[in-house]
């Protein structure tokens, strides 16, 4: 297994536990679930951060063998704005890993279709 520093990771919103790699935006959530935690995390949560940053899509490139699972949306609604959801799952679609997406919305018919078209195994 090879060793990673976690802490180079985490310093841009990558969070690896175990085999996953947990992907944190910053943005706001605009369903205000009462139960939610992402709002306690930081006080720097806005929506001009993007869902993944050019450096997290570059640490992401580079991720050890042995983190199999890529998860997005760890702090807010992965689809809120369903074009750059798309756009993000196009990226990292290439990247050899599984991907998990957290949501709390209803996904429309359109949108489903348009996941389809990614690999999936």
């Amino acid at each position: 297994m090879e060793k990673i520093n976690s802490e180079d990771f985490q310093k841009d919103g990558l969070v690896i536990e175990s085999d996953r790699v947990l992907i944190y935006s910053n943005m706001t959530c605009p369903l205000d679930c009462k139960y939610c935690f992402a709002g306690d995390l930081n006080n720097e949560r806005n929506n001009d951060n993007l869902y993944l940053s050019l450096k997290q899509s570059e640490l992401l490139k580079n991720l050890p063998e042995n983190i199999r699972t890529i998860m997005l949306g760890c702090d807010t609604e992965f689809f809120q704005n369903e074009e750059e959801a798309i756009r993000v799952l196009r990226n990292v679609s290439t990247l050899d890993k599984d991907v998990s997406v957290i949501t709390k919305l209803n996904l429309n018919e359109k949108l489903i279709e348009e996941q389809k078209k990614y690999p999936m195994e």
